[in-house]
């Protein structure tokens, strides 16, 4: 395992990639030094908490769940290993855990998963239909045409859903061991997240890799040649990105007939998109019919204020969504005037991704901002569950739940 880590670590160094490895703390436990020396020698990893032993954390009582949750942090600052973030075991979670995991002060969960359809089910064998049916009654995930694989906030706690399939699917279920298929597969959930402009989360277990090496870097190759580009990202920088962003304003203010002041003020990571204006203002084509502007203050040609109006009625979740995608927002009860406007007094997940698809397909000119930093088109974080490092491991962890 420490060889698969080191070389886990060593490809995603070649790719200037970052990755995740959430860790339960009886394993860290048992070799602290193992993951020290991996921090030390591959500074673009991240280790994340992964509970305290690999059990079902929503079958246990909220009792139990907090034990779990401040057993495995506690071990994990005894060992002087920083962590913000968080992934159940077997992607099992509820509302909770949740709870209890915002309320221990982490930054971010990954344990919610959507599955992309890029699996032919007409063409498996009952076999592999029947553990893709098991997996997907044991983990639940949300389909990917019906929901956007975005982090999204849950009071202070930032939900990074993971992408399925993952390599627990592929190999194990549907008992796929060639690496060009692992590749096909893969690349072509990045390829539809990176047409919507969304965060891929690809689960690899290090114990895979070897097996699985190829794949990986026939996706990170996959990413590089993607336009816009795609950032590459552990769930930490995508947390701190999503809390870096929320500094993010633009000020839109008229300066005559159908031309309106554009002032942005916040990170430098921010970039500003523009579609429908006219106007002497520096710009390059960036896609989806938006160009990426390089100035913080400019003026443009517009008949509609360039902007999202939103009605007073609507509920502060929804105006949250929308601000983290970039959008410029200004709430009004006159829909006349805006490009787009929108009258929502209720706002849920199942609303996320047909609410998107609306304000991109409305004709008229826009300001926003990217969603991801320096105008990437959308982002891939690399993350692997690591809960055994020995064979002996495997043999006390049944033992340990």
């Amino acid at each position: 395992m420490r060889q698969a880590l080191a070389g886990f670590a060593e490809l995603l160094g070649r790719y200037n990639a970052r990755a995740t490895f959430p860790v339960t703390a009886a394993a860290l436990g048992r070799h602290p030094a193992v993951l020290r020396d991996l921090l030390r020698c591959a500074p673009a990893v991240e280790l994340a908490v992964h509970g305290h032993r690999h059990t079902d954390l929503a079958a246990l009582s909220d009792a139990e769940q907090a034990a779990e949750i401040g057993q495995a942090m506690a071990l994990f600052r005894a060992n002087g290993i920083p962590f913000v973030g968080f992934r159940a075991p077997y992607l099992r979670w509820n509302d909770r855990l949740l709870a209890a995991l915002e309320g221990a002060g982490l930054w971010y969960d990954s344990s919610q998963c959507l599955l992309w359809p890029v699996i032919d089910e007409d063409a498996l064998a009952p076999e592999q239909r029947e553990g893709l049916q098991l997996l997907c009654d044991f983990c639940q995930p949300r389909p990917a045409e019906a929901f956007p694989a975005l982090p999204f906030w849950i009071n202070n706690l930032l939900e990074i859903p993971v992408s399925l399939p993952d390599d627990e699917l592929l190999v194990e279920r549907l008992r796929l061991r060639d690496g060009t298929r692992l590749a096909a597969v893969w690349g072509a959930a990045l390829e539809l997240c990176h047409r919507r402009g969304e965060l891929f989360v690809l689960q690899l277990h290090p114990e895979r890799f070897p097996l699985c090496a190829g794949a990986l870097e026939a996706l990170l190759q996959r990413a590089r040649g993607l336009r816009p580009s795609v950032w590459l990202a552990s769930l930490r920088d995508v947390t701190v990105w999503w809390r870096e962003k929320r500094a993010l304003h633009v000020e839109l203010t008229p300066r005559g007939a159908e031309e309106w002041e554009v002032v942005a003020e916040g990170p430098g990571r921010g970039v500003l998109l523009v579609r429908g204006t006219a106007g002497e203002v520096e710009s390059t084509p960036w896609g989806q019919g938006y160009r990426m502007v390089s100035q913080r203050r400019f003026t443009l040609r517009a008949e509609d204020r360039p902007c999202v109006g939103i009605s007073s009625a609507a509920p502060l979740e929804l105006l949250q969504f929308l601000a983290d995608q970039g959008y410029v927002l200004e709430v009004s009860d006159r829909a006349a005037g805006y490009s787009v406007y929108l009258d929502r007094d209720a706002f849920s997940p199942p609303d996320m991704l047909p609410l998107l698809e609306e304000i991109e397909a409305a004709p008229g000119p826009l300001v926003r901002w990217a969603r991801w930093p320096g105008g990437a088109g959308s982002a891939l974080a690399i993350t692997g569950d690591v809960d055994a490092l020995t064979v002996w491991d495997y043999l006390v962890r049944p033992f340990e739940g």
